[in-house]
């Protein structure tokens, strides 16, 4: 990806993915061809837009 703009389908599978709780590597298995920057970026992206609730295990979810 060369623009600052995060892969729409990646996002929607990372989010897809915090629909439950999750660690993040999960979404680093999830996103295991996308380049690591990517991820990074639809992570920051996510983070932006939702808000994201994290248990004493480490595991982020969508906060409802």
């Amino acid at each position: 990806m060369k623009s600052g703009k995060p892969d729409a389908i990646l996002v929607s599978s990372i989010e897809k993915l915090l629909a439950s709780p999750s660690y993040f590597r999960d979404v680093l298995i999830l996103a295991k061809d996308q380049p690591y920057r990517d991820v990074l970026r639809a992570w920051s992206d996510i983070r932006k837009r939702l808000e994201l609730d994290r248990d004493e295990h480490g595991r982020y979810w969508i906060k409802r």
